[in-house]
């Protein structure tokens, strides 16, 4: 519902009303009307998904690193949109593989890189859409370990505070992590 109401945002000057119900909300724009459904119960404390420490941190050119996934997302999985990114000695090595297809991308990008080498996953459409909605020269990608949630953020630290993305990783295959 919210990207509908983005994009019926854009396209309206006029003033929208907002109408707030028990258990609905709704958009008005002129003649569009958008009404979304209220999730019941509470809501999750996500500060807790959010890591405190981490121990690997990479920062890279957000653009960079945008025109990359979008090159090598499109051989990736239709189903899980996988990509496996090895962050070690300042350069991020980014693949992905369709083995229904037969397809396989692979492209890397220079960074600067704290902590142990680390591979990987996450969707690919998830990175994609974070980093669109970014607008920095760099970003920070902090995270601990495969399985653990990284965490993706502007990397001038003045901006850090005000924009924070958290991603979950997917599980690699053993003979995907062994290169």
């Amino acid at each position: 519902a919210l990207d509908q109401i983005g994009k019926t945002i854009q396209n309206h000057d006029e003033t929208i009303m907002v109408k707030v119900g028990q258990t609905y909300a709704e958009f008005t724009a002129g003649e569009t009307i958008i009404t979304s459904k209220l999730i019941e119960g509470d809501y999750p404390n996500y500060n807790e998904a959010i890591p405190k420490n981490t121990t690997k941190k990479a920062t890279v050119r957000r653009d960079d690193l945008f025109s990359v996934l979008r090159r090598i997302s499109v051989m990736s999985n239709s189903r899980t949109r996988q990509i496996r990114l090895v962050f070690k000695d300042n350069e991020i090595q980014i693949s992905s593989s369709d083995r229904d297809f037969r397809g396989e991308g692979k492209s890397s990008l220079q960074m600067e890189f704290e902590g142990e080498p680390i591979t990987i996953g996450f969707n690919a459409d998830f990175m994609i859409e974070i980093l669109r909605l970014m607008d920095d020269d760099n970003v920070s990608i902090t995270m601990n370990s495969p399985l653990s949630a990284a965490l993706i953020k502007p990397a001038d630290e003045a901006k850090a505070g005000q924009m924070l993305f958290l991603i979950m990783p997917l599980r690699l295959l053993d003979d995907e992590m062994n290169d």
